[in-house]
């Protein structure tokens, strides 16, 4: 689902992008390339628990500029992008956030389990 719609609204977005003789950003932000980078130093587990942080994080973020953008932006076309595409930003937040609950109380349970074995 989240592929789907990801790769839909960034084809829309390169296509208004042209249209307006825009240049979209070729490269991620540095300080999301080293939480990026960070990933590969992580355990199978680490690297769930840390990528599904950084998708509600990232989906919060853009939540909230294309709330803004609702509002502030003055291009109706850009405008209508915005409004189009927020109710699948906060449909996928709702889903990564519920994932990423089951994640941390799945690995809650196994460092408790953990740690109660190595009391014994």
């Amino acid at each position: 689902m989240m592929v789907k719609d990801h790769t839909k609204s960034s084809t829309e977005l390169k296509n208004l992008a042209n249209s307006k003789k825009l240049t979209l950003p070729v490269a991620l932000e540095k300080d999301v390339q080293d939480r990026v980078d960070s990933m590969s130093l992580q355990s199978s587990a680490g690297f769930d628990l840390k990528y599904m942080e950084m998708m509600v994080q990232a989906h919060q973020k853009d939540v909230a500029e294309f709330e803004k953008a609702t509002t502030t932006v003055k291009d109706p076309d850009l405008k209508a992008f915005a409004v189009k595409n927020l109710p699948i930003l906060k449909m996928h937040l709702n889903e990564a956030e519920k994932l990423n609950a089951s994640l941390n109380k799945k690995n809650d349970a196994n460092n408790a389990k953990n740690a109660s074995a190595q009391k014994k």
